[in-house]
Formats: C-alpha cells, structure tokens, sequence
C-alpha cells in the first residue's frame, strides 16, 4: 500500500507541480491575448489615421500615392507592415566610414512610394482586399 511518508510528500510534489504548470499556460495564454490586443489596437489606429487622407492604399488606389505627403506615406507604409508584408522597411543601415560603425538612415518619399507600388501593383503576387485582411487579423 501506497500510504507511507514519502508517497504522500510525493503525490503532494506532483500536485503542486502541476498546479504551477496550470498556472503558467494560464499566464502566458493571458499574455498572448494582451499581445493581439494590443496589435488590434495599433492597426486600427493606423486604418483611422489613413482614413483621414483617403486610405488605406491598396492596388485600386494606387493614383492616390502622388497625392500624400512624407507622414502619410510612413502611416500607410506601417499600416502595409502591420497587416500585409512584414519585411517592408523604412530605414536602411549605413556604415560610418570613420568610426566603422553603423547608424540607420530614413528612406526617401520617392522610394517607399515606389516601394508600396511595386508590393501592391496587380503584376507582383496575388493580394487579398486589404479590409478582409484586417478582419482576420482582428479574430
């Protein structure tokens, strides 16, 4: 039988173990729902910025891009990051020849413009309807 000291101070160890395993899934699956909310939270703020100036941009839009300024164009270009493609970049490291150290330089306007039409030209890979992507990424 079972019932000496040492299998009770045993099961007692499991018990707690297991209850701290409960307790930590508990943590981290509350972590991970502040996360998506979080992230929910930040893209519909960047869609309400680009519903000022007429966006958000997708391919059928594209005309609108020569009409926006620099800021615009950042808040559509992280919204496009947020949403779409996550390997979209604003900035480029450049190399300080003296000191041989790196710092990060912004892309111009008329790059990231032409960055945001190539990704969103009909020619490049198939893109879905920007408004459906955000409600799959807000569920």
């Amino acid at each position: 039988m079972r019932s000496s000291d040492a299998a009770k101070a045993t099961k007692q160890m499991w018990t707690r173990l297991e209850e701290d395993v409960k307790a930590q899934k508990e943590l981290s699956n509350q972590a991970r729902a502040e996360g998506k909310l979080h992230k929910n939270q930040r893209i519909m703020k960047l869609v309400l910025e680009c519903k000022k100036h007429g966006g958000p941009i997708d391919d059928s839009k594209l005309d609108l891009l020569d009409k926006l300024n620099y800021n615009q164009v950042v808040t559509e270009t992280k919204l496009l990051k947020a949403t779409k493609f996550p390997d979209l970049k604003m900035r480029y490291r450049v190399r300080r020849t003296e000191e041989n150290k790196f710092k990060f330089q912004k892309i111009d306007l008329v790059a990231l413009k032409s960055n945001i039409r190539v990704l969103l030209s009909p020619e490049s890979e198939p893109t879905s309807d920007l408004m459906v992507l955000l409600a799959e990424k807000l569920d």
